[in-house]
């Protein structure tokens, strides 16, 4: 979640040329007073709700704030004692009742408690589209409130080719080279579109894998398969990789979800910022969300792309799985490249390799989970060199070095 009000309380370090004497002195300014912020975004299409409540950081904290997304980072600058409440002002005979309490201790949930994160009960406020939600938030006496309409639609389409799906819908094969994808919201109430494209986590990975997104201000968009990463300036890489497993999620936004994420505070004077909020800083709105899996596959046009069979032993499990290989598109001459591995490692295997091409020399990570059901993670390295003519042999190291398998590859 984009957390950008922060950003309008550092102290400031300003420079300051004295008139006609052109001479600079340096004025530090003392630390701002704090603000309540309240982000919270109401989700129809899920049974839980949450609440962050913080202060800002005013410029004398000992530590700053760290990107990530909540719930899945502790707010940094929390309000632990916060009573926070959201009502349905469309549906007086509210099962949940009349205004429901978001509490710290998330009961039933099985979420650790967190302070300054606030949980509804399950399926709690009732939310229809259309509906007017009231929030209201006291924070040791500053009181923070904010009003919404709850967004809907009818259905949430992508459209590749000739063919239509319903999200969520089966796993699509896009090509990045000739393919469109066109995504679109019938509405039932509601004000912008936001897609978002995530390469699928790869298994034994914990970290967070970069999210593209794309706000517009409609109800459909078209996505080429060639398009580039605009907000990693200098880097050219782009939103699809041929050879990857992606999650491509399409969102319909509210009025006040929409001005929260496409305004920004100046650093200097904190205006810009779109606020729709009495009393603190943030964003109460709404969104519905689907997600759909994409399987992005390219045009072969180097002889070192294609399929290649490896079979053999490795940790003295049988191996035998096809690579579907391919290049990077967005930096010339590039040696890096992605692939599917699917056939039997062990157990079926089914995953996206990265790695990157020295010549004809190849190197590579896999990663893949052992035996069936949950199994244990493994990582494991591959090298070799390509043939195109003949069987070559390709090594499995561990993360020692050691050579645990060799497979004999061919086109």
């Amino acid at each position: 979640m984009n957390r950008t009000p922060r950003r309008a309380f550092f102290t400031l370090l300003t420079v300051v040329a004295a008139v006609g004497g052109c001479e600079l002195s340096e004025v530090v300014l003392p630390p701002g007073d704090p603000v309540v912020v309240v982000l919270a975004i109401m989700r129809p299409d899920l049974n839980h709700q949450w609440v962050v409540v913080e202060r800002s950081l005013t410029g004398d904290e000992p530590r700053q704030s760290t990107p990530g997304e909540i719930p899945f980072d502790d707010p940094q600058t929390p309000i632990a004692d916060a009573t926070v409440t959201i009502e349905n002002r469309s549906f007086p005979g509210d099962p949940c009742g009349r205004s429901v309490t978001f509490a710290r201790d998330p009961q039933r949930l099985g979420i650790r408690p967190v302070d300054g994160l606030y949980w509804a009960p399950l399926g709690c406020p009732t939310m229809r589209p259309g509906d007017t939600l009231v929030l209201r938030v006291d924070a040791s006496g500053v009181l923070v409130t904010g009003q919404t309409i709850v967004v809907g639609v009818q259905q949430m389409l992508l459209h590749h080719g000739d063919a239509s799906v319903v999200l969520p819908g089966p796993e699509l094969e896009f090509n990045r080279d000739t393919d469109t994808l066109e995504a679109e919201i019938q509405p039932l109430f509601g004000r912008a579109l936001q897609i978002d494209v995530r390469r699928r986590p790869l298994l034994a990975s914990s970290r967070r894998l970069r999210v593209v997104s794309l706000f517009v201000d409609s109800t459909a968009v078209t996505i080429p398969g060639d398009l580039v990463d605009l907000f990693r300036p200098g880097t050219g890489d782009d939103v699809f990789r041929a050879g990857r497993f992606y999650d491509l999620s399409v969102a319909f936004t509210d009025q006040n979800y929409f001005d929260f994420v496409r305004s920004s505070n100046s650093a200097l004077s904190g205006r810009g910022f779109v606020n729709h909020l009495d009393g603190g800083l943030g964003v109460f709105g709404s969104l519905v969300a689907e997600t759909n899996p994409l399987r992005v596959i390219a045009e072969l046009d180097d002889p070192r792309e294609g399929t290649y069979r490896m079979q053999g032993t490795v940790d003295g499990l049988p191996v035998d799985v096809e690579w579907d290989l391919y290049l990077a598109r967005s930096i010339p001459d590039s040696t890096d490249f992605s692939a599917f591995v699917i056939g039997t490692w062990g157990s079926p295997i089914d995953v996206s390799v990265d790695g990157y091409l020295t010549g004809n020399r190849l190197r590579a990570v896999i990663q893949y989970v052992t035996g069936p059901g949950v199994g244990q993670p493994v990582q494991r390295r591959v090298e070799g060199f390509l043939s195109q003519q003949s069987p070559f042999e390709v090594f499995v190291k561990n993360a020692l070095g050691q050579v645990v398998g060799t497979l004999t590859a061919s086109r």
